[in-house]
């Protein structure tokens, strides 16, 4: 899915099953043929995203509907030694991890 994001264009790959959002972005080493991964959830809520088995560093984008409503940088297992989490600031229905 190409998805456009402060002005630059995004190749997303969809996590729209609850497999897909469980696994994310874990074990990626290298993100090839794509920029990040875009949730989508059916409603509006408060988000929390964590670090476990996260190889890369990502900056998150918290969004409703078309707004962004916050950014937040997770760094890997591998600099935070230790499982970080991150929260949405608002409700939102969708979450962007792009490559930090």
């Amino acid at each position: 899915m190409e998805y456009q994001l402060d002005g630059k264009k995004y190749n997303l790959i969809i996590a729209d099953t609850d497999e897909k959002k469980t696994m994310g972005l874990m074990y990626v080493k290298k993100l090839r043929k794509y920029d990040g991964m875009i949730f989508l959830f059916n409603d509006k809520d408060y988000r929390t995203f964590w670090n476990k088995n996260t190889l890369i560093d990502l900056t998150l984008y918290w969004i409703d509907g078309d707004r962004v409503m916050g950014k937040s940088e997770l760094s890997s297992i591998n600099k935070t030694k230790n499982i970080a989490t991150v929260s949405s600031q608002a409700q939102v229905d969708k979450v962007i991890e792009i490559l930090k």
